[in-house]
This record gives structure tokens, C-alpha cells and sequence, in this order.
């Protein structure tokens, strides 16, 4: 809303602009100054809008040539090519730099080893989610967690735990499905947000899959991986705080990990509508 009226406000800087020149007497010409409101839209109005203002600043040259009668001078036509050449030059750099800031945003966003949303990136869309008042439908938070990965690192190095890891990321982005969020969370704990079930019981179906993608041989034969899973469901007409969500839905996991570890657990939220499930059951509505 602001860059559009920022961007209004330019357009009429730029009549204002045409306005005065009209007024000058005719050896006196204000329209160069109209590549200025195209130069500091450039900045920060982005490619499409500097473009509108860019045409709106050639129309607009172009209509007091004509009321001013400057079409026979030849000086003004050569004004005009430079100032269209300007204005070209402010959509390129406008054009470079929302390409630029894209990039960085998208660098910001995900896991550099697996491409996945990062830790950020998943808790904006968590905060997102939950603050839409128009939810109607579940929202699942599961924590996924490797269980025999430490051995993997300390067998094969690094770079074979990284190997791992990209493998794991692409079988989670394959269990689940369209429209949920998988992240790494760091390490070897990741998360997916599922925030368009249809019943509560989506979500432990959903976790049963994902263990049992994540303990298919790997690429390596020698590495040995399973999955601990823990999850909430966060049904409609409730307004938690994100960070306890994830928090729960953690303390729950790391609880399974030292019982059950390669098992699941997934409860209702608030926490006293549920009960634990132990190895993909439930006691809970779900």
C-alpha cells in the first residue's frame, strides 16, 4: 500500500513537473526533470511500477512538446532520446536490483545443504498460520528427528552425514504432500508443517509415512537410519502461541527418543484434549 502511494505521488510530481514547464517561458525547459520521480522510483518501487512511471514521463514529454510547441526545435527531440534513454537505464537497474534482493531473500530463507526452508523460514510460516483468523481446518507441526545419525557422521565423515541429509530431505518432500512445509531445523532434526488436514488423524498417518520413507537403504547400504517422530495438532478456533506449539511438539519427540526411540507420538493441541501414542497409535481423538 505504501509503495503505491509513493508511486501515485510520483506521477503527480511528474504532471506538476510538465505543469511548470508550461508556465516557463519557451527557451526555459523544466521536462528534463522528469527522469528524476523515474530515478527514485527505480530505487525502490521495483521494475513494473519504474516502467509505468517511465512511460507516464515519455506520454507526458511527449503531450507538452506538443501544447508548447516545441516539436520544430530540434534541441527537444534530442532531450527526448536522452531522456528516454535515462528512464531505459532506471528500469534495467530497478530490474537488477529486485532480481538481487530476491536472491539474497531466498538465500535467507533456506538450508544451504539440503535446499530445504530453514529454521526462520518455518517459524514465520507457523506464525502465519496461526495467526489466520479464517483457519478451518488442522494444522499438523511435526518434529522429525534421524536416530542412528551420529554414527553415520562418525563413520563416514562429514561429508557422507551431509550426503545423508540431502537424502533425507528429498524423502521427506516426497511423503508429504502438496502444500505443507518441510524445513531443516539444524543438525539432524527437521520439521514439516501440514496446514491443510482434513482430520486430525491426517497427521499420524502422515508421521507413520514419513518414518517409513526415512527407514528404506539408503544410497550408502552401510548407513543405518531411522526416524523418532513427535507432532501436534493445532485444531481450528484455537489460538495457541507458536512457540509453545513447537515446543511441545519437541518435548514430546525428545520424551519418545529416550523410551522408544524410531517410534511416533502425535497428541491434539491443547494438551489436555490428548493423549500420547507410542509406534504410530494413538489415545487421543486422532
Amino acid at each position: 500500500m505504501r509503495r503505491n502511494a509513493w508511486t501515485v505521488a510520483l506521477a503527480v510530481l511528474m504532471v506538476l513537473i510538465a505543469w511548470v514547464d508550461a508556465m516557463l517561458p519557451q527557451d526555459v525547459v523544466a521536462l528534463v526533470y522528469l527522469v528524476v520521480p523515474v530515478l527514485l522510483a527505480a530505487a525502490f518501487a521495483g521494475p513494473q511500477r519504474t516502467g509505468l512511471l517511465a512511460a507516464w514521463a515519455v506520454l507526458l514529454y511527449l503531450l507538452s512538446g506538443l501544447v508548447s510547441d516545441y516539436y520544430p526545435d530540434l534541441n527537444y527531440w534530442l532531450r527526448l532520446i536522452a531522456t528516454v534513454m535515462v528512464v531505459v537505464i532506471a528500469v534495467i537497474l530497478a530490474s537488477r536490483t529486485t532480481a538481487r534482493l530476491d536472491r539474497e531473500t531466498h538465500r535467507a530463507s533456506i538450508d544451504p545443504l539440503t535446499g530445504l526452508a530453514n529454521r526462520r523460514t518455518v517459524k514465520e510460516e507457523l506464525y502465519r498460520v496461526l495467526a489466520d483468523r479464517r483457519r478451518s481446518r488442522p494444522l499438523g507441526v511435526l518434529y522429525v528427528d534421524l536416530d542412528g545419525f551420529k554414527e553415520v557422521n562418525t563413520q563416514f565423515g562429514h561429508s557422507g552425514g551431509d550426503a545423508v541429509l540431502r537424502e533425507v530431505a528429498y524423502r521427506l518432500c516426497d511423503a508429504v504432500r502438496q502444500g505443507d512445509t518441510v524445513a531443516r531445523f539444524g543438525g539432524d532434526e527437521f520439521v514439516v508443517l501440514a496446514p491443510q488436514l482434513q482430520e486430525a488423524s491426517q497427521l499420524r498417518l502422515l508421521a507413520n509415512r514419513i518414518r517409513e520413507q526415512i527407514a528404506h537403504p539408503f544410497s550408502n547400504p552401510a548407513a543405518v537410519i531411522g526416524a523418532s517422530v513427535g507432532g501436534m495438532v493445532v485444531l481450528p478456533g484455537t489460538d495457541p502461541d507458536p512457540e509453545d506449539v513447537l515446543h511441545r511438539a519437541d518435548e514430546l519427540l525428545m520424551n519418545l527418543k529416550s523410551q522408544e526411540p524410531g517410534g511416533q507420538v502425535v497428541l491434539v493441541y491443547p494438551p489436555e484434549s490428548s493423549a500420547t501414542s507410542g509406534s504410530g497409535e494413538s489415545d487421543s481423538p486422532l
